[in-house]
C-alpha cells in the first residue's frame, strides 16, 4: 500500500516488471528530468483522462468514464463531461434496453468508419476496454464477467485467468488457458459456453482456430486441450 502511494505521488515510478512483479525506483532515476519538471493543471489532467476514456470507451456516462482509469473523482468527472460539449447519445444494450451516456464530437465519423464485425470467434484480453468494466460490460452485452486473478482460489468461480470468448457482437463463452513455456505448448484447461449458446461444430471449429491463433501469438509449437472443446454447461463450474 505504502508503494503504491509513492508510486501516484510521484516519489517513485516502475523501472520494469517480471512477470507480475513490478521493480521500483526513484522517480528521478526512472524520468528524464525534463519531463518530471513539467507542471500540469489539474483541469488539463482531469481533460486529458477524461478524453482518453472516451477514445477507448467510445461513448460513457459519467461513472464509466471516471472509473477507466479511477484517477480522477466522481465530481471532478461529473464537472468535465458537464462542460466538455459533449454529443448526448443513447445506445441500445443486448436486452433491447437502451444506455444513455457521452461521446466526443466526432462520433458520428467514427461510427462510420467501424467496420462491420467478423464472424469469425475471438478470444479478448480481460483488460481489454470492452471487458475491464463489470458494471459496463453486464449492462450492454448481458455478459457477467469477472477476472479473478486476486481471487482466493477456494473462492474462485471459473479460474486463474479466464478469457471472454466474442463471437460478431456478443459474448458467447469463456475459455480457461495456460502457456506452458518450458514445454512450448499452450493448455486449454476449461470451456464455457453460455446459456443458449449450442456448442455446434462451426462453433468449435472456430474456436479451435481461435486457439491456434492466440498460441502461435504467444510463440507456443503446440496445444494441449485437458478438456473438450464443446466445453461445459453454465454453473457446471470447476
Amino acid at each position: 500500500v505504502e508503494l503504491d502511494k509513492m508510486w501516484y505521488s510521484g516519489v517513485l515510478a516502475t523501472s520494469h516488471r517480471k512477470d507480475f512483479t513490478k521493480f521500483y525506483d526513484l522517480a528521478e532515476r526512472v524520468i528524464p528530468a525534463k519531463l518530471r519538471e513539467v507542471a500540469h493543471a489539474d483541469e488539463a489532467q482531469v481533460d486529458w483522462l477524461c478524453r482518453a476514456a472516451l477514445v477507448r470507451l467510445g461513448f460513457g456516462t459519467v461513472g464509466d468514464i471516471q472509473r477507466f482509469w479511477g484517477a480522477m473523482s466522481a465530481v471532478e468527472a461529473k464537472a468535465w463531461v458537464a462542460d466538455a460539449g459533449l454529443v448526448p447519445v443513447q445506445v441500445q444494450a443486448r436486452d433491447g434496453s437502451w444506455r444513455e451516456g457521452f461521446a466526443l464530437e466526432d462520433i458520428e465519423a467514427r461510427i462510420k468508419a467501424v467496420e462491420a464485425p467478423t464472424s469469425r470467434l475471438r478470444i479478448i484480453n480481460p483488460f481489454d476496454p470492452v471487458a475491464r468494466d463489470r458494471e459496463r460490460l453486464a449492462s450492454l452485452f448481458g455478459f457477467d464477467f469477472r477476472i479473478e486473478i486476486f481471487v482466493p482460489a477456494a473462492k474462485r468461480k471459473w479460474g486463474y485467468y479466464v478469457y471472454p470468448l466474442l463471437e460478431g457482437d456478443r459474448f458467447v463463452g469463456r475459455i480457461d488457458m495456460k502457456a506452458d513455456r518450458a514445454k512450448g505448448v499452450l493448455v486449454v484447461k476449461q470451456v464455457w459456453w453460455e446459456t443458449g449458446i449450442r456448442a455446434t461444430a462451426a462453433r468449435v471449429n472456430k474456436l479451435e482456430a481461435e486457439v491456434g491463433r492466440m498460441a502461435r501469438f504467444v510463440g507456443m509449437d503446440d496445444i494441449q486441450w485437458d478438456c473438450a472443446a464443446f466445453g461445459v454447461a453454465p454453473g457446471a463450474h470447476p
